[in-house]
């Protein structure tokens, strides 16, 4: 959708460094939902596992941010040209510890 708003002559610049900022944050959540997989398997402790989910919760909410941000961007710079219901859909699996061992 950036893509065909740049192509309609409007500055994406700052929308497009929006996007990969939550990119990045995206790659952390993933990070720390490896990490909580892990330490479900490695008998850590429960606030190892808490602390894991938590940091992999605010990397997904950091990233969330970014993208309505990047959203509401686009929409002041086209008006009234752009739906009401543009939508980003990001999407991260987390594979249970049930999943892996079903995998394999």
């Amino acid at each position: 959708r950036i893509e065909k708003i740049k192509a309609a002559g409007t500055d994406t610049g700052n929308s497009l460094d929006l996007v990969g900022k939550a990119d990045t944050s995206i790659a952390l959540a993933k990070t720390t939902a490896e990490k909580v997989k892990a330490s479900a398997t490695n008998a850590d402790t429960i606030e190892t596992v808490r602390a894991n989910v938590a940091a992999s919760k605010a990397a997904l909410k950091e990233a969330h941010g970014y993208l309505n941000e990047s959203v509401m961007e686009l929409r002041n710079k086209m008006g009234n040209k752009v739906p009401a219901k543009a939508e980003l859909k990001t999407e991260v699996k987390v594979e249970t510890s049930a999943e892996a061992s079903t995998a394999n």
